[in-house]
Parts: structure tokens; C-alpha cells; sequence
């Protein structure tokens, strides 16, 4: 039997470089000796760390893992300092990105799960189960953790450029022993710092097995073009910024982002109408923009490191539709016992691809104090039996019993003309209201919806032939985005912040960091600093100067406000020319 062991070497655990840091971590022929040139311990890579900005991508590497051959040492197959070590070395190094092999079937096996199990495969050392077991104790027994690794493009290099039969297995897991427990640490850990606005973000984290009886120098090959390809991803990430107007004037208004797995939500300020949102891969999006239930804008936008700055104008949305399936409010439906449940109406509408879901609206059941109610919007396909997916949700609060709510969705929710609405509300009752109807007839397949259990009409589950006093009104959004890239009318403006990352230590909070600049003609300029909230933490310039090239300083012990670890956006802007251009802040 072929025994799977992890060890982490923490003596040699010494970071030379304020780079950013990539956690590479292997056990059993042939992981270790593969990644050992990223090794800095001498026992392990007699040849000398290589891992000091990896091929100039401005990422330390370094690499963990037992001696191969003898795995003779503290944790030799045994689970109980595997965890400890995890945090121990995560903790001094912050890695933003976490590599983890292990041998196994193979040959490149880019695993996407993680389970947080209980019964895992004995090691051979008393106790035979993990310490911590389930290793994590904020998530529920079984849950599934994801890689965030590019998976696919893993796949596609190491297929491509060397003889390895490289596959992502997105659907089964690593196994239940050492390699699960140290591929769902990282990918927990990831979850945990996934925010790019923490003080030390973790973007990626994942686990690939490697077959044991691979040749070395071809794994040695692999690994080097999967970290590449890592720190690649990694380069593309970007931060996205812009400006909020309507008719000219800076505009305040919710900011979203969706796509890839991914959404972030800001509000642009109010005064300059200046919205940021956190570090995301590179790829297409959708750009939202609301304010109140007047303006909308949405945006099919291709966001990279060179095209990240768009600006939102806000036009008025026009009405197109009032969903109202109800009459007269006639009585309200109870139970007799607490319990959650959830109210909708159902409707399809034949209409533009620009069309929204712009305002929801129902009297409320119960007082605040005795219940909880959420907003919902649920989407099926076209005259399905039940809905498939919760696609808006949010939370409404201080109501009072038969108040009349009206909700804003956060962001827009586009009408498909392929699919059905669901729209209305999930109420945990304590009094037993659950909503109030109409006199009826019940319309028939849209009035009145209840999930319970299963999904029933009104008159099916309670004999009530009538509908839900819930309505909604449809919208057709207008709106535009200027993409930094085609902007004609405006001369171009330049800024770059240096070094990036920049690094503090405790002996030395008054570096200073320099921002250069170019401006192609003379004129009144502006240079901020903002924070991932879109919050002015350091104003640089504000005045007249001459066209040609510039720098200004920020003293990070002169900021209005407290500067902590984290990603920052340095914008100049001229007349109608802006740039931005991102900062790594590192404490």
C-alpha cells in the first residue's frame, strides 16, 4: 500500500523580499522534489533558493514539504501537526495565492473540491484520525470548499507544453486523507482572505495530484508551467474605478459587478460621484449601476489590467409594466403555528433584453419585531412547474403589520423573454401571518404562489381562491459606460505609483511613496488617493500646473485617514482626462 504523507519544514521558513508570496507545498514522490528549487532550506534544495521574484513576475515562491525518500521526522503519516503547521506558516507568510500537490491517480489532476469531513483514512501513528477533525469548525460536517486556482488554463498549458496528460476533475475530490486535509485547508484559508481588500488578500488556492510514477525532470516541467501559469492569473487581476454622472454632474448610485462567480457591490460618493470595487480576474462582466428607482444603467464590460476605468452615465428608466394580479385587499392568510414560508406571484413578459425588475411591492404581514422578511426574486424556465433559482435576495427591516413596502432591488435584475419571475417575499412568522390577499378569482398559475415544503397555489394549500396583494413594476434601462480606451475627446493623462508593491515595516512608518505623472497640456489638476470603499484617504495635488511630467509624494504619516494594509487606487484627473493606477499596501 502506498502511503500518503504531508509535512510542512518550518525552520527554514525565512522570507527575503517584501514581494508578494506563493505557498507551494508538496508530500511523496514525486511533489517534493519537484517543487524543491523553491525550497529554501539548504538540506532540502542544495542548489539554492530560485523562488526571489520567480522569473520577473513580481512573486516570491516558496516551497514546503518532507525529505523526500526518508519521511522520517515528526509527522511522518501522521495527521496531528499537519494543521498547526498549515496556520503556523500562513500566518508568516500571507500568501495571495496557495499551490498544493500530493501523489495520486493523476497524471495532473487539478482537483475543484474540498470536503470538511469527520471520517477520513487512518494514518499509521496513534491517533489515527486528525487534530482538529472536521478541521474546520465554522462550516458545517461535509462541506465543499472550491478551487480558485485557473483551473482550465492549468489544464490547457501543461497539456500543451509538456508530454503530461493534465484534467480537472470537477466533480469528485481528493481522496479523504492528508491530501483532501491540506487542499481543503488551503482553499479555506483562501475563503477566508478572499477579500481583496484585506490586508493580506489570498486570490487563489487549489490542489492538484501528480502521478507517482511520472518522470521527475517532466514534473519538474509541469510544475514550473502551472505556478507560471498562476502568477499569470494573478497579473491579470485588476481593481475597477470610475466616476457616477447624470446630465454632467457627479451622481451618487449603487455600483455592481457580476460575472465569473463573482459579485462586489460599492456606493459612488456623493459628492464626486468616484466609485472603486475590489481586485477581480480579468475576463467579461456585467456593470450595474442603480439609483433609487430612477436611473439604471447595465453594461457588458471586458475588464484587464489596461481597460479597468469606466465611467457610469445615468439615464432615467422608462416604465414598462405594472405586474398587479390583485384587486381589493380582502383578509390576511394565517397559520396556526411559527413557521417560514414563502409568498410569490409568478409572471412572463415578452420584451427587450434591457428590461428589468425595477421595484417590488406588498403590505407587510407582521411587525418587525415578531417576524423576519426577506425580498425574493426566483427565475425558472418558461411555464415551469416550480422556480430553479434564487436570483435577488434581500433582507427588510422596521416594518410595521400592513405597512405597504417597496423595494429596490440593489442591483438590476434583467428579464430574460425565455424565462419565469417568481417575485415576492420569504416570511418566518412567529404570529402565524403569513400575507394578505384579494377578493379574488385567483389568477391561475401566476396570482398566488406558496413554498412549503413543496411549492402549491393559495387555493391549493389553504381553499383561499384569491391572490397575493405582492406587485411589481418592469423597467426598460438606459445607459452608458465610457470605456478609459475610447475616450477621444480627452488628451491622455499618465500615472504610476512606485515601488508596488510597497512595503512598511514597524521601524520605518514615515516612507514615503512617489507617484509620477504626465499631463499633456496646462491646467487645473487633481491627484487622490482612495481606498477599495471608494473613500478619499490622501489628496496629493490640487492646482494648476504645466503640461509635461510630474511626481508628487504621499507621506503615509500625513494621511487624513489611517492607512492600513490593502489595495488602493491613485487617480489624476484633468478637464475630462483621468487615470487611475492600483497600489499594493503592504504593513
Amino acid at each position: 500500500m502506498k502511503i500518503f504523507l504531508f509535512c510542512l519544514f518550518v525552520a527554514s521558513a525565512v522570507f527575503l523580499s517584501a514581494n508578494p508570496n506563493i505557498l507551494v507545498t508538496g508530500y511523496w514522490d514525486p511533489t517534493g522534489q519537484m517543487i524543491a528549487p523553491f525550497s529554501t532550506d539548504p538540506d532540502l534544495n542544495p542548489n539554492g533558493w530560485i523562488g526571489e521574484n520567480w522569473e520577473d513576475y513580481g512573486y516570491d515562491v516558496y516551497s514546503f514539504f518532507p525529505e523526500p525518500g526518508t519521511y522520517q521526522g515528526d509527522f511522518e503519516v501522521d495527521y496531528q501537526n499537519t494543521s498547526a503547521d498549515f496556520w503556523e506558516i500562513t500566518a508568516e507568510l500571507q500568501p495571495i495565492a496557495i499551490i498544493s500537490f500530493g501523489a495520486g491517480n493523476g497524471p495532473w489532476e487539478i482537483e475543484c473540491n474540498a470536503r470538511n469531513l469527520t471520517n477520513w483514512y487512518n494514518d499509521y501513528v496513534l491517533p489515527y484520525q486528525p487534530t482538529p477533525n472536521p478541521p474546520d469548525s465554522t462550516a458545517p460536517v461535509n462541506f465543499v470548499r472550491h478551487s480558485t486556482l485557473p483551473v482550465h488554463e492549468i489544464e490547457e498549458v501543461v497539456d500543451n507544453e509538456t508530454s503530461i496528460n493534465a484534467w480537472v476533475d470537477a466533480n469528485g475530490n481528493p481522496g479523504a486523507f492528508l491530501c483532501e486535509y491540506l487542499a481543503y485547508h488551503g482553499m479555506w484559508y483562501q475563503s477566508i482572505h478572499a477579500d481583496s481588500g484585506d490586508e493580506a488578500p489570498c486570490l487563489a488556492a487549489g490542489f492538484i495530484h501528480v502521478n507517482n510514477s511520472l518522470p521527475l525532470e517532466e514534473c519538474e516541467d509541469a510544475a514550473k508551467h502551472t505556478i507560471r501559469t498562476v502568477l499569470q492569473y494573478l497579473n491579470g487581476f485588476t481593481g475597477i474605478s470610475g466616476i457616477v454622472g447624470y446630465n454632467g454632474s457627479p451622481e451618487s448610485g449603487t455600483v455592481s459587478l457580476a460575472g465569473n462567480n463573482i459579485f462586489f457591490q460599492t456606493v459612488a460618493n456623493n459628492s464626486n460621484g468616484f466609485y472603486s470595487l475590489p481586485l477581480v480576474p480579468s475576463g467579461d462582466y456585467s456593470l450595474n449601476c442603480v439609483k433609487d428607482n430612477e436611473y439604471f444603467t447595465i453594461s457588458e464590460i471586458s475588464v484587464s489590467p489596461e481597460n479597468n476605468v469606466f465611467d457610469i452615465e445615468l439615464e432615467p428608466a422608462e416604465l414598462l409594466a405594472e405586474i398587479n394580479w390583485h384587486n381589493e385587499q380582502n383578509d390576511i392568510y394565517q397559520i396556526e403555528y411559527e413557521h417560514t414560508l414563502d409568498a410569490l406571484i409568478r409572471f412572463h413578459r415578452e420584451t427587450s433584453s434591457t428590461a428589468i425588475i425595477g421595484e417590488i411591492n406588498f403590505p407587510a404581514p407582521s411587525d418587525y419585531e415578531i417576524s423576519d422578511l426577506t425580498v425574493l426574486i426566483y427565475e425558472s424556465g418558461y411555464e415551469a412547474d416550480e422556480p430553479d433559482d434564487i436570483i435577488y435576495e434581500k433582507e427588510v427591516t422596521g416594518y410595521e403589520a400592513g405597512e405597504m413596502i417597496t423595494h429596490y432591488p440593489e442591483f438590476p435584475v434583467t428579464i430574460d423573454s425565455d424565462k419565469d419571475y417568481w417575485v415576492g417575499y420569504r416570511i418566518h412568522t412567529t404570529d402565524g401571518n403569513v400575507g394578505y390577499y384579494d377578493n379574488g378569482p385567483i389568477i391561475e398559475e401566476n396570482g398566488a404562489w406558496l413554498k412549503d415544503g413543496g411549492w402549491f397555489t393559495l387555493e391549493e394549500r389553504a381553499g383561499i381562491d384569491a391572490n397575493w396583494m405582492i406587485d411589481c413594476k418592469v423597467y426598460d434601462h438606459f445607459g452608458t459606460y465610457n470605456d478609459d480606451n475610447n475616450i477621444p475627446s480627452a488628451p491622455a493623462v499618465s500615472i504610476r505609483n512606485y515601488p508596488n508593491p510597497f512595503v512598511i515595516s514597524q521601524a520605518d512608518r514615515n516612507k514615503c511613496l512617489k507617484i509620477a505623472f504626465s499631463v499633456p497640456k496646462a491646467g487645473k489638476t487633481e491627484i487622490n488617493v482612495y481606498n477599495v470603499k471608494g473613500q478619499k484617504v490622501a489628496s496629493l495635488l490640487n492646482k494648476n500646473i504645466r503640461r509635461g511630467d510630474g511626481e508628487v509624494i504621499w507621506n503615509l504619516s500625513e494621511s487624513s485617514k489611517a492607512v492600513a494594509s490593502g489595495i488602493y487606487f491613485c487617480r489624476i484627473k484633468q478637464g475630462a482626462a483621468q487615470a487611475v493606477s492600483k497600489l499594493l499596501l503592504i504593513k
